[in-house]
């Protein structure tokens, strides 16, 4: 009997003991799977009047989405390109025997270039020529007369192109997951507030994809510009005394050419909206969508003289060639503002003297509508001054 019993609770043991396992194991599949909360730094969850919004697991994603939205904006996936990417400005100052002849020679050339022409008028003509033809143009133009003033800038774009790309790739990804964030809230008052932080994210990135397309036309289409003037207008006037009179740097001031600038020292200013800058480290310059150019640069104050003085100077030697010519200020600069009306474009040049140096702003629009919508962008960069 004693044996009956002992095989029996033996039987018993085993049986109840195979169908428990442990509470562990039985953890490691019940555990729910996990969630990441993804919430964009540019909001703040107490705005949104509530607590801990982000941990939220209706407003979670998971962590495939995570990383794949972070991996766009990291700047170890910006790739950049074997060849840079570089914005070449040129200008031919010519004393020719024919102004209209020569002007139809340029287009021509332009023209089987595959470029096209941006502007023309009686006396001058700026065209934009694809990149690998333009010292080929250049050549061309510069050999149809009696070359007065020549000059070539080059801007490198490249940096500025893959700044404004990765910025943007980054803004895209955080209106994604603002979008994820609207799918999930749960009352009118947070739908409201991820709306307007989608809208200013939309519009941001509508602002730089405009800029791409800025810079990737200054990379593809070099600018040139060529200035002509009968033989007869410049009997018995030299270069030099022109120099002389008028200082050197100031005879070489031109809406059309950049090298003046360049030959001075660095100056930044701030970016006036709705303008790119193209190059931040030897020659700042910003330059719109539609073609208006901003540039600034700083030189010595030789001979010393004040703002005032140096606006004259400019004045002097430059209003007699402008159909018309305004002084005006705008913060610690006085401005000279010319009109030129075949073709309508306007030409600032601003100065201010500070102690030993001489802080130069200039500003080409091509027609008074585009004067218009950028005058108070760039009049409020000026107002700040230099950085």
């Amino acid at each position: 009997m004693r044996r009956v019993f002992f095989i029996f609770f033996m039987s018993f043991y085993v049986f109840w003991g195979g169908c428990s396992s442990p509470s562990s194991k039985r953890a490691e599949y019940s555990k729910p799977s996990e969630v990441y909360p993804v919430v964009a730094k540019s909001i703040d969850s107490q705005s949104l009047g509530v607590q801990n919004f982000a941990a939220k697991p209706e407003v979670a994603i998971k962590k495939k989405e995570q990383a794949a939205l972070q991996e766009v904006g990291s700047s170890k996936s910006q790739k950049m390109p074997a060849k840079r990417m570089v914005h070449y400005n040129g200008y031919l100052r010519m004393s020719v025997v024919s102004t209209t002849e020569t002007l139809e020679r340029a287009e021509k050339f332009c023209e089987e270039a595959k470029g096209y022409v941006e502007s023309r008028s009686g006396t001058s003509i700026t065209l934009r020529i694809p990149v690998e033809k333009f010292q080929e143009v250049f050549a061309q133009l510069a050999g149809i007369g009696d070359v007065i003033e020549r000059s070539i800038t080059a801007h490198d774009v490249t940096d500025s192109y893959f700044s404004v790309d990765m910025h943007l790739k980054s803004m895209k990804a955080t209106r994604e997951r603002f979008l994820i964030l609207l799918e999930k809230a749960q009352n009118e008052q947070e739908k409201l507030k991820i709306l307007q932080e989608v809208r200013r994210l939309t519009e941001a990135i509508d602002q730089m994809e405009q800029q791409l397309k800025t810079l990737s036309s200054l990379a593809a289409y070099s600018r040139l510009t060529l200035v002509v003037h009968p033989k007869q207008d410049r009997q018995g006037m030299t270069t030099q005394t022109e120099v002389v009179s008028a200082f050197h740097w100031i005879y070489g001031l031109s809406p059309f050419r950049r090298d003046i600038a360049l030959s001075g020292d660095f100056m930044k200013m701030t970016v006036p909206q709705g303008m790119v800058a193209l190059e931040a480290e030897r020659h700042w310059i910003a330059e719109s969508p539609d073609g208006a150019v901003f540039w600034a640069s700083r030189r010595a104050n030789k001979p010393k003289g004040d703002s005032n003085f140096w606006i004259e100077a400019i004045k002097k030697r430059l209003a007699p060639e402008y159909h018309s010519s305004e002084t005006t200020s705008a913060g610690s600069f006085k401005i000279l503002q010319l009109s030129e009306q075949e073709p309508a474009y306007r030409y600032w040049i601003g100065v201010c003297v500070k102690e030993n140096s001489i802080e130069v702003i200039e500003a080409y629009f091509s027609n008074v509508d585009q004067e218009n919508r950028y005058k108070a962008a760039i009049l409020a960069s000026i107002e700040r001054g230099g950085l």
